[in-house]
């Protein structure tokens, strides 16, 4: 698989208003591990890393196999959407399933969606990490 010739699309909500979204290539594993503090991560995450198919509920299951089929066969593939959640931390609203697809077959990059006006905090968080 070529990272380089990825197809990207921007989430619906950040396909509505794109001015007000950057977009960032982030290392993929980092951004698991600053997720990971995320009160919402133990659904897909086990000990820091993406549970296996088998261990994922019935509907968590089916996003991440839809993702899994995109990117192994080269299809157009949604840019998870991050945000700074409430106790300061990495959140990701929509594309879950693509960080956890991403983790899983070592995929060293990927292509995020982060609103303008969290880039900055955003950024320390990041660079703490």
């Amino acid at each position: 698989m070529n990272v380089q010739t990825l197809k990207w699309k921007l989430s619906g909500t950040a396909e509505q208003q794109p001015e007000k979204f950057v977009t960032m290539d982030l290392e993929t594993d980092k951004l698991l591990y600053l997720w990971g503090g995320s009160i919402v991560s133990f659904e897909w995450l086990k000990e820091g890393r993406p549970k296996s198919k088998e261990n994922l509920s019935d509907g968590l299951r089916e996003r991440f196999e839809e993702c899994e089929k995109a990117l192994l066969n080269n299809k157009e593939i949604e840019q998870p959407l991050l945000g700074v959640g409430i106790f300061n931390g990495v959140e990701i609203g929509t594309g879950r399933a693509t960080l956890c697809v991403f983790a899983a077959h070592k995929v060293p990059t990927i292509k995020c969606s982060i609103m303008k006006s969290m880039e900055k905090e955003f950024m320390k968080l990041w660079k703490k990490g």
